[in-house]
């Protein structure tokens, strides 16, 4: 490893100054949120247990087996949660 002018946080101040560090992120977030999207999509059942009828992923909704457990709507979790809670909400 070479040497370098400045030390880690500094380094760090630079990065973020950066004028492509904004679009960068934002790019990312995107595509973590699509990544969930589509997660949460393939997790929905093609078919309604109630009426029996095949509706796109859009129009089913998760229903919690004991509502006082809900942290969020599942849907909205797309934005900011992990995999992993995400997961775990939809298995309640």
């Amino acid at each position: 490893m070479g040497r370098v002018s400045h030390c880690k946080p500094c380094a760090q101040i630079k990065k973020r100054q950066s004028p492509n560090f904004k679009k960068t992120q934002a790019r990312a977030n995107r595509k973590r949120t699509v990544a969930r999207k589509q997660f949460i999509n393939e997790a929905k059942p093609p078919i309604c247990p109630l009426c029996l009828g095949k509706y796109p992923p859009f129009c089913m909704d998760f229903h919690h087996k004991d509502p006082s457990t809900k942290v969020q709507v599942v849907s909205k979790m797309a934005r900011g949660y992990s995999f992993d809670r995400i997961r775990k909400e939809i298995e309640k």
